[in-house]
């Protein structure tokens, strides 16, 4: 059996409403209601955007209140200083295959070498503006800790020596 509706809510917000208009010496908004059988008037439609050009003085003004308080920026930065730490790591003979070889590897493609997938992601993802100034800056800074790596260990990320300088080059404009 069903129950019978109660309208005692409803009868309160119109009465509130129209108390509201009463109030601003406005009509009664309810009573500007078009009848029951009624079609509703079409209204026209705004097309809305999700992109919008960046505002860079502002974002700019911005990026060191957001670099100081972004947790994520700085989960960032840690996550590429994991990369190169787990680089620099040496493994020992015939453990490269293995286990540790495995998430050595893991660790440096994802954290570090550029461009850095993971790192980038969460700078940008969690920022709450300017998250193209945080790619970059995470951008560059990956870039110089890849080139360091390059410099101080070039055969820890794969690279033989005679491909250095057009894996330099392509980090670079990869940037």
């Amino acid at each position: 059996m069903a129950r019978a509706k109660h309208t005692s809510r409803a009868e309160a917000r119109r009465r509130h409403r129209a108390a509201q208009a009463a109030a601003l010496g406005q009509p009664d908004p309810d009573e500007a209601l078009e009848p029951a059988g009624a079609l509703p008037a079409e209204e026209p439609r705004r097309r809305t955007s999700f992109f919008r050009p960046p505002d860079v003085r502002t974002d700019l003004a911005a990026l060191p209140g957001i670099v100081r308080s972004q947790r994520s920026f700085w989960l960032a930065m840690g996550l590429m200083l994991v990369g190169f730490g787990a680089a620099l790591v040496p493994l020992p003979a015939g453990q490269e295959q293995g286990a540790g070889g495995f998430v050595r590897n893991l660790l440096v493609q994802l954290f570090l070498l550029p461009q850095a997938l993971v790192p980038v992601f969460i700078a940008g993802f969690f920022a709450p503006r300017a998250a193209w100034l945080l790619g970059l800056l995470v951008g560059l800074a990956n870039s110089a800790l890849a080139l360091l790596l390059l410099a101080v260990q070039p055969l820890a990320v794969g690279i033989p020596g005679t491909e250095l300088a057009s894996t330099v080059i392509s980090y670079l404009v990869l940037t």
